[in-house]
């Protein structure tokens, strides 16, 4: 999969592996998929569909709802990467390592630390913010030597 945005113009490629992974997923399978297996080029601009390509050549008899689906999922998945790299600061300790190690780190650090009673509204945003960035990265828990721990924003 390659995407290129310039402005509001986005170009999405995907590859034949991308194509049939991507309808094939398991409890999200696409059964009767037109697309799987073949290369599928797309080219947005503000929005609005201006060219596509199924192997190189324009598929008259392609489904859109199909075509909607794998484009809004892969354009969707990298828009989101997109904004998780945008926070390029760890709230904790300023430093560019965003990690998801580093936050983890920085999490469970305020938490052996008794962080929120020491300082405060301050130290609560700080937490809640690596929270939503490891959120944003779909990690809502970590593993350690007395089990599973949920990642929570600080309440009180």
């Amino acid at each position: 999969m390659r995407i290129k945005k310039t402005g509001k113009n986005v170009k999405l490629w995907l590859s034949a592996n991308d194509t049939y992974n991507w309808a094939h997923k398991a409890g999200v399978c696409w059964p009767c998929s037109f697309l799987a297996g073949k290369r599928l080029f797309a080219e947005f601009e503000d929005g609005d569909l201006i060219y596509y390509a199924v192997n190189g050549r324009i598929a008259r008899d392609m489904q859109a709802d199909e075509f909607n689906a794998i484009t809004s999922d892969y354009i969707t998945s990298t828009a989101i990467k997109d904004k998780v790299e945008q926070k390029t600061k760890c709230p904790a300790c300023g430093s560019v390592n965003t990690s998801t190690e580093h936050l983890l780190y920085e999490y469970k650090e305020m938490l052996k630390a008794g962080f929120n009673q020491m300082f405060g509204h301050n130290a609560r945003k700080c937490c809640n913010d690596i929270v939503d960035l490891l959120r944003d990265r779909d990690i809502t828990s970590y593993q350690s030597l007395f089990g599973t721990h949920t990642i929570r924003k600080w309440t009180y």
